[in-house]
């Protein structure tokens, strides 16, 4: 048993820790308000990707099988455009003294959604559950993978967020900041292409 934790540790580490959607907006949401405002939203990314993989270890993937490609399109196509929206948002977002960011919160539900509508988050969940979960039938194996992949994610996303703290001093200067978002909107934007264009 402790192997396979090992395994399924290691596994979802990979995929929390690189870079991704979710991650470079911990960056972002870390430069802003620091890392402990952005707790709300690494919790909310957090929840939401235990029930990407429960959801896949339950059956959805059976579901999404069935569906004919025109709906695959129309789904992944309304994830793209708000990612892009996201992009647009960040890149443009009004720059001000740190002073006054100092309350910057991003909610829970910016990371939930932020999370469900990441296609990483479902490629990791899908090749999980068919690693660790579909190839037993012990079925404690798909609870111990949800906990595993929800503590792990948390500490990942947090990590990103800050790193994006350590960054913060920079952000004295409204240029900085300008330059910053612009940077971090390009990146979203290229994290989305090497996703949704490979």
């Amino acid at each position: 048993m402790w192997s396979i934790c090992l395994s399924m540790s290691l596994f979802a580490l990979t995929g929390a820790i690189t870079p991704g959607p979710v991650n470079l907006m911990a960056i972002h949401v870390g430069a802003r308000g620091g890392a402990w405002r952005a707790i709300p939203y690494v919790a909310g990314a957090s929840v939401s990707y235990v029930m990407i993989v429960w959801l896949v270890g339950a059956g959805i993937l059976e579901w999404m099988t069935g569906l004919d490609q025109a709906s695959m399109q129309w789904m992944q196509g309304i994830g793209l455009l708000y990612m892009v929206y996201l992009a647009w948002k960040i890149a443009t977002a009004p720059v001000a003294p740190l002073a006054d960011q100092s309350q910057t919160k991003a909610p829970w539900w910016a990371g939930a959604m932020m999370q469900i509508l990441n296609p990483k988050a479902w490629l990791f969940a899908m090749s999980g559950i068919s690693l660790f979960v579909l190839t037993s039938k012990e079925s404690w194996r798909l609870a111990i993978f949800c906990s595993l992949s929800g503590l792990i994610c948390f500490f990942s996303i947090f990590v990103w967020a800050y790193a994006g703290q350590s960054i913060r001093h920079y952000m004295g200067s409204l240029r900085w900041q300008r330059g910053f978002n612009r940077i971090m909107g390009f990146a979203l934007i290229a994290s989305i292409s090497l996703i949704y264009f490979r």
